[in-house]
């Protein structure tokens, strides 16, 4: 995840870094926009990642190395949230036989059920489960 991580908030504070050279550039002096521009490209970035599902990337990213090099750390894979397992498991299919083996013994280890209380839904449980119990 700190590979991904790094280079987009590297990016990130480029565009900062660029913001902050046109307000010194004066562009809207009659203006105080700065801070909330970067708060809003801040808040942007977050939400973006929270739909682009990073741990899915990373997932993707893993298995499509480990088919050239057939080198794979699966116990890492295996410790990513919930929002990996259901790629994951779909992932594993692609992988050599010993790799595959390797996945899915780490992505079933959870839960193949979930039954939470309306105010506590959560739906990448629910995926990671119901993929659990259709490839575990």
């Amino acid at each position: 995840m700190l590979r991904l991580y790094s280079p987009l908030f590297a990016g990130w504070i480029g565009v900062v870094f660029l913001l902050f050279a046109a307000d010194l550039a004066g562009l809207l002096r009659s203006r105080r926009w700065f801070v909330g521009t970067v708060l809003v490209t801040a808040l942007s970035a977050l939400m973006i990642l929270n739909f682009a599902n990073p741990e899915a990337v990373v997932v993707q990213m893993n298995v499509g190395r480990a088919q050239h090099s057939q080198r794979l750390d699966a116990g890492y894979l295996g410790e990513l949230s919930s929002d990996a397992t259901p790629v994951l498991l779909a992932a594993a299919g692609e992988l050599a036989p010993s790799l595959r083996a390797q996945v899915i013994q780490g992505a079933c280890i959870g839960s193949r059920t979930y039954a939470p209380e309306r105010a506590a839904y959560n739906a990448s449980a629910a995926q990671a489960a119901g993929a659990r119990r259709q490839l575990c």
